[in-house]
């Protein structure tokens, strides 16, 4: 009955496009009422390397006695560090399922509940996807992305993770259908 729900209301086309190639996040059980999906290291790794680009520039170029060179040379450094904020702030979220306050919630800080993004009611999912994207590359090696959604009641999804490793994705998913008690579709063929 619940697959034949899940055949006919729920898309199984990727939320986000474009996902990594490594693993992102792994599934870790906090207690018996609360599991998050944590940071791997090569994902907190990245934004530092980005972000280390200033320092290197302070104590190599930035001493330079020209201004002119110190300041043209800053501008790459400064799209780096940038970019090393964004990735930080892109991958520093809470992924969080709570059974003692029932909510699931994907934020920098505790969320606020009544904005409804990014976080739903425990009571509200229906299921879990698992889905696989082949990822196109133009000038480097293609590679395949998995995603983990929820799968709501009205047949909308809220994507929890993506990244790399298929093994790894379908047993998090498993682990966190388990904790949830709700059915798994995988869909990576």
């Amino acid at each position: 009955m619940k697959d034949d729900w899940y055949q006919n209301n729920v898309s199984k086309s990727n939320l986000r496009g474009g996902g990594t190639n490594f693993k992102t996040r792994k599934f870790v059980k906090k207690n018996p009422t609360k599991v998050i999906f944590q940071r791997t290291f090569p994902t907190i790794l990245m934004p530092l390397i980005f972000m280390s680009s200033f320092f290197l520039w302070a104590f190599t170029i930035g001493r330079e006695p020209y201004l002119f060179t110190r300041i043209i040379s800053l501008f790459p450094v400064i799209g780096l560090t940038s970019f090393g904020v964004f990735l930080y702030i892109k991958t520093n979220k809470l992924i969080v399922f709570d059974k003692k306050i029932g909510y699931y919630y994907k934020s920098i800080k505790k969320p606020n509940f009544r904005k409804k993004k990014n976080c739903t009611k425990l009571s509200n999912i229906s299921g879990i996807q698992v889905l696989r994207e082949y990822v196109v590359r133009q000038k480097s090696t293609n590679y395949s992305s998995f995603e983990i959604n929820l799968v709501l009641k009205d047949g909308n999804r809220l994507n929890v993770i993506d990244h790399g490793d298929e093994y790894n994705v379908i047993q998090d998913a498993k682990k966190l259908a388990n904790f949830l008690n709700l059915p798994i579709w995988i869909h990576t063929c």
